[in-house]
């Protein structure tokens, strides 16, 4: 007997793959869908899950990762099954590479390159292994200031879709890292890096006019990241993108120019010359594999800005998370600007799980981010920002979490970031209008300067806003030469004190105002404070605050000395996305020991807390990233320095070791809204 629509009574309920047959209501054929078991089909989990249906109106389930995880398929279409086979669309997005950074007076720093991009159609899965690991490569750092030898940036790290048969592994090369300007520059610092795009090439006298590094003397065509995956047994159902940087200038003029981007070139330097005539990055590509509308990844950044003001410029993101967008070049006030961080990219999975007929995935009464449905109620998440669209006519009664982005790590025995602040709506009333959804960025991690003080601190993260209610940032961690935090006073949680004490005060964590009172609908989370690093003989710095505790301090009780705060952990009952996830880990403290002094714990805080490193005569040594979240921070390790907080989560970033390398960034933030469906 066939399953017919009808008027079954009671809650819906989660039918196997081979139901029996009988009448169905629209919400277990719709359960049914969702598992695999009314027509069929895939059943997996990890990353943000997102149902949409497409103007053919094929309906298609995605899974969105921002930062490590894993692809687990627990079931796969009918043998024969050509409607619902055991096939995924695949998006694979390297992270962007650092733009340079600027010299004093004229020279502008060139952008860095986007990541490489690979879409793959019809790519085979299966439940044996089943399992399919999932690397993000941090985005490349941005170039220092001021210093003509090392003002290039660094590249990004991969983006790997791994699979255990080895062939069908996809690769996505980092970003390339803008070139170095100066008067004294190196040729071979002066090109733009080689990575899945390349970093714009930047300026030095009579040196020629440079192109980025293996880009052919004639016009470029593409880089790295068209020679990977050549295993791939279908080349017809695989498309790489990436292309060079921009040509750098030949002249004391200082212009910087522009990187690859996946879609397109980034801009050349050209006549008339000038270090105040930013160059544009390469364009990006346009993909609707996430949420069924496009969006754009893999911009090229910017060369330096034509404008100077504040250092935190350098510290703009070129775009959004999962993007893998290079950074922009820094600007050349009077002081300088160091590069912008690349933004790290995101991996994109999704099937088919029905057709138009299937009317509970019609009922979504709003629009606006990644769709699903827990239970009884539909969900949106949003982790970049976008409107909220009430269109049911009337207030929904909604419940919501929302986290503001994690701070970034010092370096130099620096602090840990801040977790962001975590707010959370119970019986929210939200009026039928467009709702403005603002989801922070991560404060970038600090970069080793020369001489270091004031900028080997973290920056502090951005808040997230919705319907005038606002989840603070976290703050940033310290430096040898800083205070935890320099005059943000409204940082939803501190960051950690540096563990040296070369300044008065650098020991000291950074406290953080108390939260808004709660109301009858919200109540927040946060308004904790930072770990106080320790001097001789054990320079431990502290560690940021999460959303739900203190950070730990350098000489707190072993082994949680210089961790990271826990993050708030929603309640099993109610928890939004039907697991009670951490939200807001604070990153550890970095750390630098002398034997027989042990090394601290240096642990993120749960909820996507970044990792600290440490170093010592003896050796080196990295914490664990905080766990427990709906992502994982990114691995922490020496020389590469302190671990990101994990996108998504709003966690901390990890304060580095005295490797003099980097912070950890901060995690992004992000905000989840409910309605019963």
């Amino acid at each position: 007997m066939s399953k017919f629509v009808g008027g079954k009574k009671g809650s819906s309920v989660d039918l196997g793959k081979n139901a029996p047959a009988g009448v169905y209501s629209l919400a277990d054929q719709y359960q049914g869908t969702r598992l695999g078991g009314w027509d069929g089909g895939i059943v997996a989990t990890g990353g943000i899950i997102s149902d949409y249906q497409e103007p053919t109106g094929e309906l298609y389930r995605a899974h969105i990762f921002l930062a490590p995880g894993t692809f687990t398929v627990t079931s796969t279409g009918k043998s024969g099954d050509t409607t619902y086979d055991s096939t995924v669309d695949l998006m694979v997005v390297g992270s962007g590479g650092g733009g340079a950074g600027a010299l004093p007076g004229y020279w502008a720093g060139a952008g860095g390159g986007a990541g490489g991009i690979v879409e793959v159609e019809k790519y085979p899965i299966s439940t044996s292994p089943g399992s399919y690991t999932i690397t993000i490569g941090n985005g490349g750092a941005g170039g220092v200031r001021n210093n003509p030898t090392t003002t290039f940036a660094p590249s990004a790290d991969d983006t790997v879709f791994t699979n255990p048969s080895g062939p069908l592994t996809i690769t996505c090369k980092g970003g390339g890292g803008g070139g170095g300007s100066g008067a004294s520059v190196p040729n071979s610092n002066q090109r733009g890096r080689e990575g899945g795009s390349s970093g714009g090439s930047g300026a030095c006298p009579g040196s020629g006019f440079l192109a980025p590094e293996n880009a052919a003397s004639t016009q470029p065509q593409f880089p790295t990241q068209h020679g990977q995956n050549p295993s791939y047994p279908s080349p017809q159902n695989i498309r790489q993108y990436g292309h060079f940087g921009g040509w750098g200038d030949e002249t004391s003029t200082g212009e910087g120019s522009g990187g690859g981007g996946a879609g397109g070139r980034g801009e050349d330097v050209d006549n008339p010359k000038s270090a105040t005539a930013a160059k544009v990055g390469g364009p990006g590509i346009k993909n609707t594999w996430a949420v069924g509308s496009s969006k754009t990844y893999g911009k090229g950044g910017n060369s330096g800005p034509p404008t100077g003001g504040s250092t935190q410029l350098g510290a703009i993101m070129n775009g959004d998370q999962g993007t893998g967008n290079g950074g922009n070049g820094g600007s050349n006030p009077s002081a300088a600007q160091p590069g912008g961080f690349g933004i790290r990219g995101s991996v994109i999975v999704r099937y088919r799980i029905g057709q138009s007929r299937t009317g509970a995935h019609l009922t979504a009464k709003a629009t606006g981010g990644a769709i699903q449905y827990v239970g009884d109620q539909t969900v949106h998440v949003f982790y970049t920002p976008d409107n909220f669209v009430n269109a049911s006519g009337g207030a929904l009664n909604c419940n919501f979490l929302m986290v503001g982005g994690g701070g970034g790590g010092g370096c130099d025995n620096g602090g840990g970031g801040a977790g962001g602040e975590v707010i959370v709506g119970t019986n929210y009333p939200v009026p039928a209008a467009t709702h403005a959804v603002v989801v922070g960025h991560g404060g970038r991690g600090a970069r080793a300067y020369s001489p270091p003080a004031p900028n080997d601190q973290g920056y502090i993260g951005e808040a997230s806003t919705f319907n005038s209610l606002t989840a603070r940032a976290g703050s940033q961690g310290g430096g040898a030469g800083t205070v935890a935090r320099t005059g943000q006073s409204d940082m939803g949680n501190g960051g950690g004190g540096a563990g040296v004490n070369d300044t008065p005060g650098a020991n000291v964590g950074a406290s953080a105002p108390a939260p808004a009172s709660p109301t009858p609908t919200v109540v927040y989370h946060g308004g904790f404070d930072g770990g106080n690093g320790t001097s001789a003989p054990q320079y431990n710095a502290g560690g940021g605050a999460g959303a739900a505790a203190n950070g730990v301090d350098g000489d707190g009780p072993s082994p949680t000395m210089s961790n990271g705060g826990a993050g708030y952990q929603e309640p099993a009952p109610t928890a939004i996305l039907g697991t009670p996830y951490y939200w807001g880990g604070g990153g550890a403290g970095g750390s630098w020991y002398e034997p027989p002094v042990s090394v601290a714990a240096i642990n993120g805080g749960a909820g996507g807390g970044g990792a600290g490193t440490a170093n010592a005569p003896g050796g080196t040594f990295s914490g664990t990233a905080g766990a427990g979240g709906l992502f994982t921070a990114s691995p922490a390790s020496d020389p590469t320095g302190g671990g990101h907080g994990a996108n998504g989560t709003g966690g901390g970033g990890g304060g580095d070791g005295r490797s003099n390398s980097k912070g950890g960034s901060g995690g992004s933030g992000i905000f989840i809204i409910s309605y019963p469906t």
